[in-house]
């Protein structure tokens, strides 16, 4: 057994200077530390450390210690210590033979009581097995209803954020209840599918000088605040056009209608916001799609901040020269198709400058946090953690 000399057995010097090795590799051992330095040194400083420890270990205890303390406290009982300890063990050993008495006198007494003849029979308790038994008055008497469950935490900040904004726009949801969408528009927001929203009855189709038939103009509900709608007629080819559009984009359902103006679409890692021109704003996640808009005709001025900031001749950034860290925010402003006023929702604009998105990704996180979060938890249920805790 050896050792090169580029390879150092650290782990054998402990046992070495134990005296644990065999005798090969002791000599191995010894060979190597011969032509390494390194080594030698090593195992210099561990005989220097057991030295030490040696040195600074206690003495041992004499074995008369005990002897000597009790003769220090107290001479004389140090001197009739036999006596005093024969005369406990006396006393324990009658005080044992006084408790086996006592255990056969009960045993004794125990036996002589009658048990009860045999055949007899000893009546069980009654125990209803109907239903009269059951619902007979007085039967369910004392008996406390079942508590109601406290609201959790995330339910309790809703509320609490809710009540700070000023909604109106919906009922305020009771503590007892779950702030939850029905079924049916759960699930479809869940699958990413546009709400089917009912609609009265079109008016006949027309037919033209020429001949031709005309289909009639759709409506679909414009954008406002409140739970009000008011409808706007569109033609086919248009609502077409915008459902794809919205979809390319992935833009969440909503029923505020379409989104008007530009709109911005931010990615972050784990789920996706829309902000519109209009004041319309919207998170995606996985399993998780709602959008939410403010009350009022003003739009609010911190997102239309953000559309100035994301525009090429917007406000500038300190330090809008320095190139985004790799896996930075993705910020792309998306442009309205020419001649409408609805958001297309095509990726049309291109992806905002670098300093500017993480910008835009800053300010509209503490928008999200502040102001929009409770909105959209108040209409779709609480979000998804990542959300909650940016």
């Amino acid at each position: 057994m050896s050792f090169r000399q580029d390879v150092h057995p650290h782990e054998l010097l402990s046992p070495y200077l134990d005296g644990e090795l065999e005798e090969k590799a002791r000599a191995a051992i010894e060979a190597h530390l011969a032509g390494c330095s390194s080594c030698r040194v090593l195992v210099e400083d561990f005989r220097s450390m057991a030295a030490s420890e040696a040195a600074e270990a206690p003495p041992p205890i004499p074995a008369d210690l005990r002897g000597r303390i009790r003769l220090a406290l107290d001479p004389k009982r140090a001197s009739g210590g036999a006596v005093l300890g024969g005369w406990i063990w006396s006393y324990r050993l009658g005080l044992a033979a006084a408790a086996g008495v006592v255990m056969v006198i009960g045993l004794w007494a125990l036996r002589q009581e009658p048990s009860p003849p045999v055949g007899t029979a000893v009546p069980a308790p009654v125990v209803p097995d109907t239903a009269g038994d059951l619902e007979r008055p007085g039967a369910g008497a004392g008996v406390a209803p079942p508590p109601v469950a406290p609201a959790r935490p995330e339910e309790k900040e809703t509320m609490k954020r809710f009540k700070s904004l000023g909604y109106t726009g919906a009922e305020s949801p009771k503590k007892s209840e779950p702030v939850s969408p029905p079924p049916s528009a759960h699930q479809r927001l869940s699958d990413g599918a546009l709400p089917t929203r009912e609609a009265p009855a079109p008016p006949a189709a027309s037919q033209g000088r020429e001949g031709k038939t005309t289909p009639p103009a759709q409506t679909v509900p414009k954008s406002g605040s409140g739970g009000s709608h008011e409808e706007a007629p569109m033609g086919e080819p248009e609502i077409a056009r915008m459902q794809a559009a919205r979809t390319a984009a992935g833009a969440p359902p909503s029923e505020y209608g379409a989104p008007s103006g530009r709109s911005l679409v931010v990615e972050f890692p784990a789920y996706r916001v829309l902000v519109f021109e209009d004041g319309t704003i919207a998170l995606s996640a996985k399993g998780y799609s709602c959008a939410a808009r403010r009350d009022g005709s003003s739009v609010d001025p911190d997102l239309a901040a953000l559309f100035t900031l994301a525009s090429p001749s917007g406000e500038g950034v300190s330090g809008n020269k320095i190139p985004a860290p790799a896996g930075g925010p993705v910020v792309r402003l998306v442009e309205p198709p020419a001649g409408s006023e609805r958001a297309s929702g095509a990726i049309a604009g291109g992806v905002v400058q670098a300093a500017k998105a993480i910008e835009i990704e800053r300010r509209l996180t503490v928008l999200l946090q502040d102001r929009y979060l409770a909105l959209i938890e108040v209409r779709c249920g609480p979000a998804p953690r990542a959300v909650r805790s940016p």
